[in-house]
């Protein structure tokens, strides 16, 4: 097995044989800059499977707008630390701001950084992936995280 650093969206530079297998999970989808990307990556996975391959996608469904304070979501918490995000729902986009809480010399000291993700529905992901050429072999959600099984040939 060969390990590579690259843009994912220029895997298929890299992956130049048929595939039988294309995993993209935890949310690395929505941190694709826009819509098209999205697409182009779906069209760069169905052309790079073999017959009969799979491509499996899980990402937040932040689809539906969080509101008051169901938008901070705790994290992780330890003893020297506190992970908080707080989301803001744009068009197309949630940014996400992370909160991180660490104790240092027995002091809590604040660090902030953000970052926007896509909002895509499942709805729309299917759309995205029949369009590339997919079917849709499975799909299921569990805490607002979607996992789809698409297929290249399958029926």
């Amino acid at each position: 097995m060969q390990v590579h650093e690259a843009d994912i969206l220029r895997f298929d530079e890299v992956a130049t044989q048929p595939a039988e297998l294309i995993v993209c999970m935890g949310d690395t989808i929505t941190h694709l800059p826009a819509m098209p990307d999205v697409e182009a990556l779906l069209a760069k996975a169905f052309s790079r499977l073999a017959t009969d391959g799979k491509l499996v996608l899980s990402f937040r469904d932040m689809s539906v707008a969080l509101e008051g304070d169901a938008r901070f979501i705790p994290v992780k918490a330890d003893a020297s630390r506190i992970l908080t995000c707080f989301l803001e729902y744009l068009d197309g986009y949630v940014r996400v701001t992370d909160l991180l809480h660490e104790r240092v010399e027995g002091a809590w000291v604040q660090k902030v950084s953000s970052y926007c993700k896509l909002r895509i529905s499942c709805d729309a992901m299917t759309r995205m992936l029949q369009a590339a050429g997919f079917s849709i072999t499975s799909s299921s959600t569990k805490n607002r995280l979607l996992y789809l099984v698409a297929s290249k040939g399958a029926a």
